[in-house]
C-alpha cells in the first residue's frame, strides 16, 4: 500500500506536514473561542504536529462519514484573502472543513 500524497504539497500541507510527503491523520480537534486546533500525525508515527489557526471564523463543517477520530487527510488547499487572512479547506475521508484564519502556527508533536 502506497501511503505518499499524490502529487506536489500545498504551501500549507508542506508547512502543516513539515515536507514529509506522506499520508497523515487528524488525531485531535478542538474549537477555542477565535481559534481551531488541530493535532495530526503521520500515517507510520514519524512526524506529529499541532496546527493552531488563530483568528479563525466562519467554520463550516461538512461531515462525509463517522466523525469518529482519526480522520485521514486529504488536502489542505488555502486561497489568500488579501487581508492577512486565509480560506481554508481542510479535507479529511470524514468531514471537510471549510473556515477563514491567519495563517497557522505549527508546533512539533513527539
Amino acid at each position: 500500500m502506497n501511503h505518499t500524497h499524490q502529487g506536489h504539497l500545498s504551501g500549507m500541507e508542506a508547512m502543516v506536514f513539515n515536507h514529509y510527503n506522506y499520508v497523515h491523520t487528524v488525531v485531535g480537534f478542538r474549537l477555542l473561542p477565535a481559534s481551531i486546533v488541530i493535532d495530526v500525525r503521520s500515517y507510520d508515527g514519524v512526524h506529529a504536529s499541532q496546527v493552531t489557526f488563530r483568528d479563525a471564523a466562519t467554520l463550516t463543517m461538512e461531515p462525509h462519514e463517522d466523525l469518529d477520530l482519526p480522520w485521514s487527510i486529504l488536502g489542505i488547499r488555502e486561497t489568500a484573502r488579501g487581508d492577512g487572512r486565509w480560506r481554508i479547506v481542510f479535507a479529511t475521508t470524514s468531514v471537510e472543513l471549510i473556515f477563514e484564519a491567519a495563517w497557522p502556527l505549527v508546533t512539533p508533536q513527539r
